[in-house]
């Protein structure tokens, strides 16, 4: 349908929020990291690294500007391992999770070495540390693998030393370099050879020592002294020619190498510099530190990877400030919302398969003016004494977006307002109810699915217990139901309220219990179950009459989809067809019975045990049975209109006056307005402009023209 113009609705409720949400152009991506967890720094003489579950931000030294990396920006990888930055070819080695390896140059561009990634060994392409070498300007990359060379400046794999006995692969853990050897700490011990060597690809070139501890996972090189870390976070020095370990510290999370031949030491509650025999030369508490670095050019400055509060800056041991960039504080997102200008994005998983489904750390997290905030255990623990574990679902006041309910499967029901926690819900102040066979010492509360129906009462599963579905009502107080079709067990998941108020509740199919729909009509009586109408689906029949199971039910909404019997009103003896729009769903608020339409589709065989028929699939609907040119010829109108041909002009090709159908009063402002708002309320949808005109003339009862509604 050549011409045919076609606008995006946005969530319209104020202008505000449409602009906050339109930094990104139309087609663009853009990405939301999470920075909550800093594990790993790096730095060159001007900017910061820091790494955060897979992410990668950088800052400036001296003005602190930040800037996010991800694939949208070039990068050729999702999931960030390790960097470091060889000074020598000044660039920034990125390696990935898989293997891949991008160089970040100063000047911003990037170029992808993929070798490792595309190679064929069968091992385990992760690594476990990056290793620059300023003699060389190479960077050994420590794995399962073994040890890989890589010379970032011809931007390419030098050596690979694959050191277990008889050539086999022997994971590598860390690799440290002195001034003529190479250590690599493999789980047979403590490995070396001599730099000079020109075999190194032999395994028989490499010395095995077996250390003292079993589980050591770092080693570095300073003040003629090997440094090792252990799993159990002790901190050994070792002498080069002996075998010997000497405890320095504990409680260490991870080290690093100062120039002047120091340690700087990270633990969980402290970061410090110590001396090569463990004397403490300076210190700064209260920082998590799971790895910190001296700065390049300051002895005085040091940069904290430190977790939630992203790269801290110390100057003369005291913190200076944090720089992380604005994200979610989880990259775990189960679930996305949006209301009024603001996303909602949240962990967690409403199907508990397994006992770990109901340890996961939750969160609600929103998107609004161009900065995320954060709604985690900390915010909740105190007031409840609860870890806020395993969220489902939620449910925002469309009159309030700072209230809203929040379920759980371990927890129970939370409720906020204004964007802090008012009340939790469980036995002693609601009808939910621990799940059976626990104690009510317990507190063991599986709350799934939840929505606020059309009279703001609040509706929910509350799994494992005898009357499962719950309601909270409009005044506060609770009512609970039974119903012997959703029985033995009554696992149920998503709960959707439709426009007629009906509730629709979700079923998973489980190995003992059926999956399907669960319909609920209660006609406004919550005093008991007189009057409610039921009706559970476990299957449906096909477009061409074959009985289909609906399985496991996660997901469902209303309107979505549109399904017509469409004929040809010039040779009514043509069978009528059947077409399905999906994601049309809209035209159903404006068609009716006998309208004329035109279409675009795609045509397909279906083949069922030997029946062959014809499918429908529509791609657009453009009306065609209102009158005058400003309907009939909309498009025309709107392409007149944007390349210059003014309103007079337009007016007199239509043979009409310039009010009629042309400038948009305040009324049809108002009725546009609240037209777009209630459609998208939730959700974004795709419409033309006659399709909007009609529709907002229909229900607003005023007079709109496609050209109207364009402006």
């Amino acid at each position: 349908m050549n011409g045919l113009r076609k606008i995006l609705l946005l969530c319209v409720s104020s202008l505000v929020s449409v602009c906050s949400l339109a930094q990104v152009e139309v087609g663009g991506w853009r990405v939301h990291a999470s920075f909550n967890n800093v594990q790993k720094v790096a730095q060159s003489a001007d900017r910061v690294f820091g790494v955060s579950d897979g992410s990668l931000f950088l800052f400036d030294k001296k003005d602190y500007e930040v800037e996010t990396l991800s694939k949208v920006e070039g990068l050729n990888g999702a999931n960030v391992a390790l960097v470091t930055y060889a000074e020598k070819a000044k660039v920034l080695v990125i390696a990935y999770t898989d293997g891949n390896i991008d160089l970040l140059y100063d000047d911003g561009s990037i170029k992808n070495v993929p070798d490792i990634k595309n190679s064929s060994v069968s091992a385990d392409k992760n690594p476990s540390e990056l290793v620059y070498d300023p003699s060389t300007g190479n960077v050994y990359i420590a794995g399962e693998i073994g040890i890989i060379v890589f010379n970032p400046t011809k931007k390419e794999i030098s050596d690979t030393y694959i050191i277990g006995d008889g050539g086999t692969y022997l994971s590598v853990y860390s690799v440290a370099l002195t001034p003529d050897s190479i250590y690599a700490l493999t789980p047979d011990g403590l490995k070396s050879a001599s730099k000079s060597e020109k075999m190194l690809v032999n395994s028989a070139m490499w010395k095995t020592t077996v250390l003292e501890i079993d589980d050591a996972k770092q080693v570095e090189y300073a003040s003629g002294k090997l440094f090792i870390l252990s799993s159990s976070n002790k901190l050994y020095s070792k002498e080069i020619d002996k075998a010997a370990l000497t405890q320095l510290d504990d409680g260490v999370l991870g080290f690093s190498v100062s120039p002047d031949g120091n340690l700087i030491v990270g633990k969980s509650n402290s970061v410090a510099k110590i001396s090569a025999d463990g004397s403490v030369i300076s210190m700064c508490d209260n920082i998590y530190s799971p790895s910190a670095i001296q700065d390049s050019k300051s002895s005085e400055r040091i940069w904290v990877a430190a977790g939630w509060r992203g790269v801290v800056e110390l100057n003369n041991w005291q913190p200076v400030q944090a720089i992380k960039p604005s994200g979610p504080a989880s990259k775990d997102v189960f679930s996305l919302r949006y209301s009024d200008g603001r996303l909602f994005a949240m962990t967690g998983n409403p199907r508990c398969y397994s006992a770990s489904d109901v340890s996961k750390p939750g969160a609600v997290m929103f998107f609004e003016n161009e900065v995320w905030n954060s709604i985690t255990r900390n915010e909740v623990y105190g007031a409840t004494g609860k870890n806020f574990l395993s969220l489902c679902y939620m449910s925002i006041d469309p009159k309030d977006k700072t209230h809203y309910y929040v379920t759980s499967l371990r927890d129970g029901l939370y409720e906020f307002r204004n964007d802090i926690l008012y009340k939790r819900y469980g036995p002693s102040n609601s009808t939910l109810q621990v799940a059976s066979g626990v104690s009510e010492a317990d507190d063991y509360i599986t709350v799934c699915g939840v929505a606020l129906d059309n009279n703001d009462r609040l509706w929910m599963i509350n799994e494992l217990s005898a009357a499962s579905v719950k309601v909270m009502l409009e005044d506060g107080t609770w009512k609970q139901f039974s119903y012997p079709n959703i029985t033995n067990p009554p696992f149920m998941d998503k709960v959707v309220v439709l426009s007629n108020n009906q509730k629709w509740f979700g079923k998973p199919h489980r190995t003992y219990s059926t999956g399907g729909l669960f319909i609920l009509d209660e006609n406004g009586n919550t005093s008991s179950v007189s009057g409610h109408k039921t009706k559970f689906i476990s299957s449906v029949t096909d477009q061409d009459g074959n009985l289909k199971s609906l399985g496991s039910v996660y997901d469902m909404t209303e309107g979505a989809h549109i399904r017509l019997e469409l004929s040809n009103p010039e040779d009514t003896s043509v069978q009528p067809l059947s077409a399905v729009g999906f994601g049309m769903g809209i035209y159903t608020k404006i068609l009716k019975p006998g309208d004329i339409i035109d279409i675009a589709y795609t045509m397909n065989e279906y083949t069922y045990r030997g029946r062959t028929t014809l499918s429908l699939y529509l791609e657009d609907i453009k009306l065609s049975n209102q009158e005058g040119f400003m309907w009939q010829k909309a498009d025309i109108a709107e392409d007149l209109y944007r390349n210059g041909m003014d309103i007079d002009q337009i007016a007199k090709l239509a043979k009409t006056d310039v009010g009629e159908g042309f400038i948009p009063s305040k009324v049809d402002y108002l009725a546009c307005y609240q037209i777009l708002k209630n459609i998208c309320s939730q959700e974004t949808s795709y419409a033309d402009l006659p399709l909007l005109a009609k529709m907002i003339s229909l229900e607003s009862q005023v007079n709109i023209t496609p050209f109207k509604v364009g402006r």
